[in-house]
């Protein structure tokens, strides 16, 4: 049984029975099957693209959000120094 006929027992329950093995529309059938499979190839490529992009994103924002909260933290040390140099009392946040 060649791949499409094992195709067309697998879709069955999409284009009707066993009946379609034996159909002359047999042609029709594996172009519908086609069709089918490659909508829903396209669907999950556009799905995982989707996911995708919405992972970037968030990655980007990750390491934006990293970055500032690195430098955050070294300008917080140099503040500090900056006020034990001057004998200020430290802020109270």
């Amino acid at each position: 049984m060649n791949f499409f006929m094992k195709r067309v027992r697998m879709n069955d329950e999409l284009f009707g029975n066993e009946k379609l093995l034996n159909s002359d529309d047999r042609e029709e059938i594996l172009i519908d099957i086609l069709r089918v499979s490659l909508k829903k190839a396209v669907d999950d490529y556009n799905n995982l693209n989707n996911e995708y992009e919405d992972l970037k994103i968030k990655y980007e924002r990750k390491c934006a959000l990293d970055y500032f909260n690195s430098h955050q933290e070294k300008l917080r040390y140099v503040v500090e120094k900056l006020d034990e140099s001057i004998n200020l009392p430290p802020e109270t946040t």
